[in-house]
């Protein structure tokens, strides 16, 4: 069976926390042995891993500067992995001289265009592959570092669909809208507050729930109360907990992302397979939101095109309900959670019977 060593900390957990879990559940078919890093304190991950053990490593370990590779080891029981799976690129960059000293093979995942950028810096004596969740993320990695182009390859995520499509799917309820991400004051959230403010002028029911937290919030709040919009939009704050997430997002119809935020995370899959309506702002590097068939991308700058699509699909529910459909039906198609599982699995199996380094460097993860 082979040894997997899953890295991941507090970010990985709140941005990909169903992807790490139906990797470590999924891998039980596939003859892996999945151990579990968590550089956080906390024990979100404790839960739904299947069989993989979750370790937490000694906090002088990480927060007073780079852990040894003999740190590690006697905390994950002595047994040295064949495979390092780093959910992130910051968490390569701390793997790496455990990796070789190990004689592991270095397994990043690069779920955006920050992950891809920092994986160009990194550098190992052991074998290396960057695992791009879209193709976006690998051809603007390639463009960027030509010499790269075989040091990675493209592993859509994956979660398990729904049997139908949520969105519109009772017409005695008042449709709801969720939005889920951070709330700075470049999230794009106030361009949804003044859209929102347009839909309902036009005479159309919709409330929003605000399924996240952060700084900007206070200033939010002041907004809705400027938009006379507190009857239409609840704050809800942010849950952390993926199952818990889903199981909310999934009592709405329309999911909206207000911006093209820096970092990915599961909500916009998420929506995808439940059959929600998704609205997204152009410039995502999610390949799955494909405007008019998965989704519906608006201009973030123009807040009154927003309001145009959204009236028009709560004025033709046949129209958003085949939207849903076509996005339910992209995720069977392209978003299995089993699809991703297998493939990593393979691509694992690949790296350890290479013979020579993906990336022939010096090792150096400053």
């Amino acid at each position: 069976m082979l040894q997997t060593l899953l890295v991941v900390d507090a970010d990985v957990i709140d941005r990909m926390g169903g992807m790490i879990r139906h990797l470590c559940i999924g891998m039980i078919d596939e003859a892996v042995q999945v151990t579990v890093l968590n550089r956080s304190a906390d024990g979100e991950m404790e839960t739904g891993l299947g069989l993989a053990r979750v370790v937490h490593l000694p906090p002088t370990g990480w927060l007073w500067g780079r852990p040894t590779p003999e740190t590690i080891l006697h905390a994950i029981g002595g047994q040295k992995p064949e495979v390092v799976h780093c959910l992130s690129a910051h968490l390569a960059r701390w793997l790496i001289p455990c990796c070789d000293q190990w004689g592991s093979v270095l397994a990043v995942q690069l779920a955006d265009l920050h992950d891809a950028d920092q994986f160009t810096r990194l550098r190992s004596r052991s074998p290396m592959m960057g695992i791009a969740m879209a193709g976006s993320i690998e051809r603007a990695l390639v463009a960027d570092a030509p010499e790269l182009a075989d040091a990675v390859c493209v592993v859509p995520p994956g979660l398990p669909a729904q049997s139908e499509a949520i969105a519109l799917s009772d017409p005695e309820q008042t449709p709801a809208a969720v939005v889920t991400a951070p709330l700075t004051r470049k999230c794009g959230l106030y361009t949804i507050f003044k859209a929102m403010k347009m839909v309902i002028q036009a005479g159309h029911e919709v409330h929003l729930f605000v399924l996240s937290s952060g700084r900007a919030e206070l200033a939010y709040r002041r907004a809705v109360d400027d938009l006379k919009l507190r009857p239409w939009v609840t704050f809800a704050g942010q849950l952390r907990d993926w199952a818990t997430l889903r199981k909310a997002m999934l009592t709405a119809d329309f999911y909206i992302a207000p911006s093209a935020t820096a970092r990915f995370e599961m909500s916009g899959l998420t929506a995808l397979a439940g059959g929600m309506v998704i609205f997204a702002a152009k410039g995502t590097t999610e390949d799955y939101l494909i405007d008019n068939r998965t989704a519906v991308l608006f201009d973030p700058a123009r807040p009154k095109q927003l309001a145009e699509k959204w009236s028009a699909l709560l004025e033709n529910r046949d129209l958003a309900r085949q939207l849903a459909c076509g996005a339910l039906e992209y995720a069977r198609t392209h978003h299995q959670a089993a699809t991703m599982v297998t493939r990593i699995a393979s691509l694992y199996r690949q790296l350890c019977q290479r013979g020579e380094p993906v990336l022939q460097t010096n090792a150096d993860a400053s």
